[in-house]
């Protein structure tokens, strides 16, 4: 595991097979400063051993940003077994991300097959967003109970969970934002929701003209905007209870808009990085 406050990869960074012993965080990474990965990063075959949680990163209250494409693969923990967003925590991603065949424990208690955000902010800022093959007891690739913004495309598949929502859960409090498109395949789980079970708010903003999707990382002057086709594919999902519904609302939730709460995280720079 590595551990810092403040740290800038600015080459590509590969962080494999690293592990957490006795209930503690992050196989691969616990920040709670920031960290920038300037180009690619790999989280692979990370393992947190016992109750804890984020096998390929675990992020307390920092500040992330991922400026090149990345991939989560293989990684293991009880809880949000790609990552884990913790107490105030911000998650930017820039580029396009990959989150396959990670695993959390098939236990009562635990949560996640892949990314838990437990509050603030993760936003994936442009180009496709993928969730394949992961596994977990509740949501098989995502538990949400703070704020999600998917300003590209998003395509998630084959992910199980032994109970409740085969791809995402909302939780009580969640605000998901879909804003260019999503497609739920084949996603499974034995309790309610097939591809989403939600608790609070969803938005699929239909079409839109999202400025900052072409924004350069470097340069953040540009005003060029590009207008993208909203597609929604909800198909061969499954969950066990009769009259199974790809999204199933519950407890007074409701699928409305979210745009107030999209955040800012796309237009941070290096130096406002380095001052937080």
């Amino acid at each position: 595991m590595i551990k810092f406050a403040r740290i800038l990869f600015d080459a590509g960074a590969n962080l494999e097979g690293n592990g957490v012993e006795g209930g503690g965080n992050g196989g691969g990474l616990w920040n709670e400063g920031f960290v920038k990965f300037g180009q690619e990063a790999t989280f692979t075959l990370n393992v947190v051993e016992g109750s804890g949680g984020g096998g390929g990163m675990f992020n307390q209250g920092g500040l992330v940003r991922f400026e090149g494409n990345s991939t989560l693969n293989q990684n293991e923990a009880f809880d949000g077994s790609a990552f884990v967003n913790s107490a105030g925590g911000r998650v930017a991603v820039r580029q396009e991300m990959s989150i396959t065949d990670n695993v959390s424990q098939e236990e009562a208690s635990s949560v996640a097959g892949a990314v838990w955000n437990q509050a603030d902010s993760v936003v994936f800022c442009t180009a496709m967003m993928s969730w394949e093959g992961n596994s977990g007891y509740q949501a098989g690739a995502l538990l949400n109970a703070g704020r999600m913004v998917f300003r590209g495309e998003v395509s998630v598949r084959d992910n199980t969970a032994v109970m409740d929502g085969g791809g995402f859960i909302n939780e009580s409090g969640g605000r998901i934002l879909f804003f260019h498109g999503a497609e739920f395949l084949s996603n499974v789980g034995t309790g309610s929701g097939g591809a989403i079970l939600n608790h609070a708010e969803l938005d699929f903003a239909p079409g839109g003209d999202d400025s900052s999707s072409s924004r350069s990382t470097d340069d953040d002057s540009s005003d060029e905007s590009t207008t993208r086709t909203f597609t929604l594919d909800f198909q061969d999902n499954y969950c066990g209870e009769q009259e199974c519904q790809d999204i199933q609302n519950k407890d007074g939730s409701s699928i409305l808009g979210l745009h107030q709460y999209v955040p800012d995280l796309c237009d941070i720079g290096t130096q406002d990085i380095v001052a937080t």
